[in-house]
């Protein structure tokens, strides 16, 4: 069963100035039948009544090189559109 943690929260604006709350989450599940596990992010974005999101689950067996990711991204304020490039770039 897939497990989603909320990590970090940022706020940030838009190119059109417009407020956008991005919200980075831990996904992780068991592989191997529950000895190990597999992580991902997922990134959500809320912009007034708009929410967009993306998630990238299985990118790695280490919980601390998906912890350190997540600090990237949210430190990046990294978007739903940009994830899969970002973590394209980091793999």
């Amino acid at each position: 069963m897939r497990k989603k943690s909320l990590i970090h929260t940022r706020n940030t604006r838009t190119w059109t100035g417009e407020q956008l709350h991005l919200e980075y989450y831990l996904l992780s599940e068991p592989i191997l039948g529950g000895c190990a596990d597999s992580y991902g992010v997922e990134v959500l974005a809320r912009n007034g009544n708009e929410v967009e999101y993306a998630g990238v689950p299985g990118i790695t067996l280490t919980g601390t090189r998906i912890l350190q990711l997540i600090d990237r991204l949210a430190a990046g304020t990294v978007t739903p559109t940009g994830l899969y490039d970002v973590v394209q770039d980091w793999i």
